[in-house]
Parts: structure tokens; C-alpha cells; sequence
């Protein structure tokens, strides 16, 4: 399971992906979506954290990896590997797979299957997969994205600041919202609670995530 995944490392055609779980802090717990008591670093060549890992990103690829589907078996070894990937559980037990290249016969385009061979198995396999194109993006396509630690539920006032006017709304528990009579709607105008309401789910921790970090940003 996932739980039992303890690091990743690898590669696919860039620099090396290096991935670790830890246990996390009582605060980093309490943020993290389910509090699982494990957060997930990248780290470097030195076994050194660089940045937060991304925790949807990761299980994604170990989840991915569980439910990788043979299309079709191949004879042998892979002869000359383009990438690959190893993981360690908390047991120790090892798992490391060759990847090889995407495949270009015409039944396969636009499918994303690629060759892999899994030690310890005769012969390799035809797997349709999006990890190597993950891989490719190097340490920081696993950084941390959701960077967003609101919680809609809690926030009772919001200032809305437009031009060099504001206005302020709030609510009481179970309330809708309503503006201070201090900075009224404009004339004609009225509050939408609903929106209000979308924006914050917008803002949500689980839904406010960074797309894809620009290059050269640490």
C-alpha cells in the first residue's frame, strides 16, 4: 500500500527524482488533506530536503504503479533503458523497474506505452503509462502545489478591496453573509452570499494548486 512506501528515486532522460517520506510535525500534520502523519520531501544528491513534495503527485505514481495493465509481453531484457524507477518500503524490500522508450509502432501513438522490465521477470513488458512524461519533469514536478492552507469553513470576515474602496463582509456560525453597514453595496447593487461562497471554495486548500512552477523558481 502506500503507507508502506518509504522513498523513490528516479530518472527519466533529466535530473534524478529523489522522494522521501517522513513523519510530519503536529502542525504540518494538522494541514496536510487527512493528517496522515507522513509528509513527503525532495531531496537532493546529498539525501538533503530541497523542497516539500507534492503529496497527490507522489501517490499518484505509486498508485499508478500498482495498477499498471500488460498490454502485450515482450521477449527479453530492455537493451538499452531510457529511464527508470526504484522504491524501498519500510520492510526494505526493494522494487526497481527499466523504462524504456515510447513506442513508435502506429497502433500505440497517442496510447503512451512504453517497454518496461521489472528484475527478477524473464522478459519485459508493453505498459500503457503517463510516469515516464512525470519522471521527465525532473525533482520539481513532485514539489509541493497545494499551497493553500484555508479552510472556507472558519472564516467569518473578508475585506474586499477594489480601486482604493472596500467593504467588509461577515457571518455568524451557519449565517449567510451580509456587508457592514459601515461600507454599503453600491446603488443598485446587492451581495451575492453564493459567490462569495465559490470564491472561497476556489481559495480551498485541496483546489488552490500551483499549475507548474516556472523555471529557475526555488
Amino acid at each position: 500500500g502506500i503507507d508502506e512506501v518509504e522513498s523513490l528515486e528516479g530518472q527519466m532522460g533529466g535530473d534524478v527524482v529523489r522522494l522521501k517520506r517522513e513523519k510530519a510535525k503536529e502542525k504540518e500534520n494538522e494541514n496536510e488533506k487527512g493528517g496522515k502523519g507522513y509528509t513527503w520531501q525532495v531531496l537532493d544528491a546529498a539525501g538533503s530536503p530541497i523542497f516539500p513534495g507534492d503529496r497527490q503527485e507522489i501517490e499518484g505514481v505509486i498508485v499508478g504503479l500498482r495498477k499498471l495493465l500488460i498490454q502485450k509481453f515482450l521477449d527479453g531484457q530492455l537493451t538499452s533503458p531510457a529511464g527508470r524507477l526504484a522504491l524501498q518500503t519500510a520492510g526494505g524490500r526493494k522494487l526497481e523497474i527499466q523504462i524504456g522508450t515510447v513506442s513508435q509502432a502506429t497502433e500505440d501513438h497517442g496510447h503512451n506505452m512504453y517497454p518496461v522490465f521489472l528484475r527478477g521477470e524473464p522478459g519485459s513488458f508493453l505498459v500503457s503509462t503517463v510516469l515516464p512524461a512525470k519522471l521527465g519533469e525532473g525533482p520539481v514536478g513532485f514539489r509541493k502545489k497545494d499551497i493553500s492552507d484555508l479552510d472556507p469553513a472558519r472564516v467569518t470576515e473578508i475585506e474586499v478591496i477594489d480601486r482604493g474602496t472596500s467593504w467588509m463582509l461577515a457571518r455568524g456560525p451557519g449565517e449567510p453573509w451580509v456587508i457592514s453597514e459601515e461600507t454599503p453595496t453600491l446603488e443598485g447593487k446587492d451581495l451575492n452570499a453564493k459567490t462569495v461562497d465559490q470564491l472561497l471554495l476556489a481559495l480551498h486548500r485541496d483546489a488552490f494548486r500551483v499549475g507548474r512552477y516556472l523555471p529557475g523558481l526555488v
